[in-house]
């Protein structure tokens, strides 16, 4: 990195994917930005929606005169036991709006796989300020670059950017009896207070 000029950190919460047309058994992701790669833990479930909410640092090259976006590449693999595993989509997402406008974005990157749409990839992208020449920059998850601990919406870096919140293992249940509202948790049959005269 050249000495003098300001440090750039990206925190990217890969919160989940969407309408995957053949879903995997274990799919994760891989981000690469740069000369930089990261990699989510397989989900386990979701099906053709899998969640995995985890964070990661990256930092970023100085900034240059007249320099190009980056672009932040995704790929949704699936691990498959004894075999190597197989690229299933890939897309990538533009970092210009979160450089000139900072703060926090989420964002909805299309995948696609020779061409042909297959899906879509949401993330939650934060820029941290540019430090000072020779002024270390903390990180918003209390680690200095990689993965995130704590895994999970719970997590500092997942909480630290806000977005819609993706259906998940803990999410599921509350959404399906939120959906039972009309009758009693206990017992769907009987009306919810207020619902009938």
């Amino acid at each position: 990195m050249a000495e003098g000029r300001p440090k750039r950190r990206l925190t990217v919460t890969v919160r989940g994917a969407g309408d995957i047309t053949k879903p995997p058994a274990a799919p994760y992701i891989v981000l690469q930005l740069g000369g930089t790669s990261v990699r989510t833990a397989p989900a386990t479930a979701g099906g053709t929606n899998p969640v995995w909410d985890e964070a990661f640092e990256l930092e970023l090259p100085p900034p240059l005169p007249n320099e190009q976006p980056l672009q932040l590449k995704a790929q949704l693999n699936a691990h498959v036991r004894l075999f190597p595993d197989r690229l299933l989509a890939s897309g990538s997402q533009s970092l210009t709006d979160i450089f000139y406008g900072g703060g926090q974005h989420e964002v909805t990157v299309p995948l696609s796989t020779e061409g042909k749409p297959c899906g879509h990839l949401h993330l939650g992208l934060q820029l941290r300020r540019e430090s000072q020449p020779g002024e270390e920059v903390g990180s918003a998850a209390g680690t200095m670059l990689g993965e995130v601990s704590g895994l999970g919406p719970a997590s500092a870096a997942a909480a630290a950017v806000p977005g819609p919140v993706l259906p998940s293992t803990e999410t599921g249940e509350m959404q399906a009896r939120e959906e039972l509202g009309a009758g009693s948790l206990q017992d769907p049959s009987k009306p919810a207070y207020g619902l009938y005269a």
